[in-house]
C-alpha cells in the first residue's frame, strides 16, 4: 500500500515540475496559465495534507508492530477509534482480538488519523459474532404508456403540427401524427443488501458490538471459531440452558 503512495508522490513532483517550466518558459498560453495556477496550487496544499496524513498512519502502523499474519476486514460501525467502511487489521493473541486501520481517513486531516487507536477486545470478553441484515431483490416495473389518440389532435383535423414538419395532410393526417409515443415497458431488478458480521462483547457489564462486512465473517472464523454463534448456542446447551441475546 505504501509502495504505491510513494510511486504516487513521485508522479505528481514530475507532474509540478513539468508545469511549473512549462509556465515560467511561456510555452503555456497565458490564458491557460492563470486558469491552471490556482489548480496547482490547491492541488499541491492537498497532496501535502494527504502526505502528512500518510506519514502519521504510517508511523502508527510501525509502531503498533501489526503481525504478519493480520488479516484485513472491512469495518462499518461500532467504535470511534476505527474508521467506518475502510479496511481494518485484525489479528489475536492468546488474551486479545485487536483492530487497527489499514487505512487513513480520506479527509486527509491530522486530527481525523490521531483518533485512531489500537482497539484490545479481550478474548474471555467475547460473547459471539453472527451475520445480521438482510438479501433480497426488488423488481420495479416502468413504462408501457397507452399510446392512444389525444383529444386535441382528432379536433384539429387539418393540421398535422411539428411531427410532421406543419404540413396540411387532412384529418386522418392529424389523428396520425397527434398519436403519443409508446414508452418500452422496462424492469429493473434492485438488489438490497444490508447483511454485516457483527461481533458481539462484554464491557464492564454491558453487552456492545462491532459491525464489519458480510465477509468478513469468514475471516472471524478462521481467528476466532469458538466464538461463532453456532458454538455459542451448543456452549449454552449443554450447560443445560440456551442464552438468547439480544440484537
Amino acid at each position: 500500500m505504501y509502495e504505491e503512495k510513494y510511486n504516487r508522490a513521485g508522479v505528481f513532483v514530475v507532474f509540478i515540475i513539468f508545469i511549473t517550466l512549462a509556465l515560467l518558459t511561456g510555452f503555456i498560453h497565458p490564458l491557460i496559465t492563470a486558469f491552471l495556477i490556482p489548480i496547482i496550487i490547491w492541488s499541491t496544499l492537498k497532496f501535502a495534507k494527504e502526505e502528512k496524513a500518510r506519514v502519521l498512519h504510517h508511523n502508527m502502523v510501525v509502531q503498533t508492530r501489526i503481525p504478519q499474519k493480520a488479516q484485513l476486514v472491512t469495518f462499518v460501525d461500532g467504535h470511534s477509534s476505527l474508521v467506518s467502511s475502510m479496511k481494518h487489521y485484525v489479528w489475536c493473541d492468546n488474551a486479545f482480538l485487536f483492530i487497527f486501520p489499514g487505512e487513513y481517513p480520506k479527509s486527509y486531516y491530522k486530527s481525523d488519523v490521531s483518533k485512531m487507536e489500537l482497539v484490545r477486545v479481550p478474548l474471555v470478553d467475547i460473547e459471539y459474532y453472527t451475520i445480521h441484515g438482510d438479501f433480497y431483490t426488488e423488481t420495479t416495473v416502468s413504462g408501457g404508456d397507452s399510446g392512444g389518440v389525444s383529444g386535441t389532435g382528432a379536433v384539429v383535423g387539418s393540421v398535422l403540427g411539428s411531427a410532421m414538419g406543419g404540413k396540411t395532410v387532412g384529418a386522418a393526417g392529424a389523428v396520425i401524427g397527434s398519436r403519443k409515443k409508446i414508452n418500452a415497458v422496462k424492469s429493473e431488478m434492485v438488489l438490497h443488501d444490508t447483511r454485516v458480521t457483527t461481533l458481539f462483547y462484554n464491557d464492564a457489564g454491558e453487552t456492545r458490538s462491532l459491525k464489519f462486512g458480510y465477509e468478513d465473517y469468514d475471516t472471524f472464523y478462521r481467528l476466532l471459531p469458538d466464538k461463532s454463534f453456532e458454538t455459542h448456542v451448543f456452549r449454552h446447551m449443554n450447560g443445560g440452558a440456551i442464552t438468547k441475546e439480544s440484537h
